[in-house]
């Protein structure tokens, strides 16, 4: 998938999501091309979501450091952005943060 991913990223971003995902992917692709740091940040989005909308969600991202340290790469993460949009994606998964935990 890795080697495939393009823009735009929708429906890379929920494939990313389905492959359950670890803390590791996610800084991995955080730290690649343009293409997979936005499928991160949306499927960030997406995962957030998704929990929200039902609690027995079956996804879960193994490996997740402390909230600090999550907030911290998202507070980084979302510096690097210029998409206004990518912006509001990474302050929706902050003000959400609680989620993943």
């Amino acid at each position: 998938m890795e080697n495939q991913v393009k823009f735009p990223v929708d429906g890379w971003d929920e494939l990313f999501v389905r492959s359950n995902f670890s803390w590791f992917d996610l800084e991995r692709w955080a730290s690649l091309e343009e293409k997979h740091e936005a499928t991160a940040i949306h499927a960030l989005e997406i995962y957030a979501q998704e929990k929200l909308e039902n609690n027995d969600y079956p996804y879960v991202i193994s490996g997740l450091p402390s909230k600090s340290e999550f907030i911290d790469f998202l507070v980084k993460l979302r510096a690097k952005q210029v998409l206004k949009k990518r912006i509001l994606l990474i302050e929706i998964v902050i003000q959400n943060i609680n989620i993943f935990y």
